[in-house]
Order: structure tokens, then C-alpha cells, then sequence
């Protein structure tokens, strides 16, 4: 009696760590297929995000695409807007300065019209003199300005053309000594210099 509980305690102890996966086997467990499974790699889940990726930079893409366009139509509206305003200020000024000249018309009319046999030589060249003061008034309104030369003023090649060049013993070199006609200018700008002759 005594030597089968000796036997029993001379058994080797259970070693914990024989359990295979803490299940509690023992050394005589024999591991199954569901111990070694490993997750399968999910490939077409990594397919489907990257179509989503995809999809995605293709939206953004066709978005700016669309930005784009919209931003591109914008601009030629504005340009075409913009030329249609400048075509606009443009007839507008046209039509002033052609209310302007039909008023001179007017007064060239009344001079044709006149009794020749009544009309003096001095009486006619008052009448081209009122024409001519109203021509200038009315241009005057539009920025443009008479530019005479005067005898002895330095010549200017923004605001004069010479015309010829002559010796003189009373006006300096490179100075004017008479004028051939009147220049004209807009804002600064020379429509026409006044042609002159200059002294050297």
C-alpha cells in the first residue's frame, strides 16, 4: 500500500508550460489547424480602398476641372463685357463731339444762305472768325488745345515740326523764327506739331 503511494508521488510533476496555448493541455495535446490559422491577407478589401483612393482623386480632379472652366468662362464673360463698356464710352464720346461739329455746321450753313450783295468783305470774315472760335470751344471740351509758336521760343520736337531752317540774325539758334501753321494737342499727347521754321 505503502509503495503504490510512493509510486504516486514519484511522478513527474506537470510543467505549466508544456500547455500548448493556455488551454490547459498537457504535454499529450496535439494542436489542431485552428491553432496555426493565420488571418488571410484581404486582398480584394485592399483592392476596394484602393478604387476608393482612386475614385477619390478622380473626383477631386474633376472638381478643379469644373473650377477651372467655370473660372476660365468667368474671364471671357468679363473680357467681352469689358470690350462691349469701352465700345459703348467710345460711341458715346463720338456722339458728343459730333453734337459739338454740327453746331459749326450750323453756322456755316447761315453764312452760305446770306445775301451775297449784302454782305461785305468784313462782314464775311467776322462771320469765319465766329465759326472758327466755335470750332475751337467745341473740341476744347474734348481735351484738345491749340499750340501756337511764337517767334524766339525754343524749338520743341514734342510740340513742333521744322518745316525748314534758316540763317537769322534776330532769333537764336535752334530757336523759331515764324510759324507756318498751328499744332494741336489732346491731354498732353500731339494730335499734330505746329510747323514752324527754326533758326541755325
Amino acid at each position: 500500500m505503502s509503495k503504490n503511494k510512493d509510486d504516486h508521488n514519484m511522478e513527474e510533476p506537470q510543467d505549466e508550460n508544456l500547455k500548448f496555448n493556455g488551454e490547459g493541455e498537457g504535454e499529450d495535446y496535439e494542436p489542431t489547424e485552428e491553432d496555426f490559422k493565420v488571418d488571410a491577407y484581404d486582398e480584394e478589401d485592399e483592392k476596394k480602398q484602393e478604387l476608393t483612393e482612386e475614385e477619390k482623386l478622380r473626383k477631386e480632379l474633376e472638381e478643379l476641372n469644373e473650377k477651372y472652366l467655370r473660372t476660365a468662362a468667368d474671364y471671357q464673360n468679363y473680357v467681352r463685357r469689358a470690350e462691349q463698356n469701352v465700345g459703348v464710352v467710345r460711341e458715346q464720346q463720338i456722339m458728343s463731339m459730333a453734337r459739338e461739329l454740327v453746331t459749326v455746321l450750323d453756322h456755316f450753313d447761315r453764312a452760305v444762305e446770306v445775301d451775297k450783295e449784302k454782305v461785305t468783305v468784313e462782314d464775311l470774315l467776322g462771320g469765319v472768325k465766329i465759326v472758327k472760335d466755335e470750332l475751337l470751344r467745341s473740341i476744347g471740351k474734348f481735351g484738345v488745345e491749340r499750340v501756337e509758336a511764337e517767334v524766339g521760343q525754343e524749338f520743341d520736337p514734342n510740340k513742333h515740326e521744322a518745316m525748314m531752317r534758316q540763317p537769322s540774325e534776330d532769333v537764336e539758334t535752334n530757336h523759331i523764327v515764324q510759324q507756318f501753321q498751328p499744332g494741336y494737342m489732346i491731354n498732353d499727347k500731339t494730335i499734330r506739331p505746329a510747323g514752324v521754321i527754326v533758326a541755325q
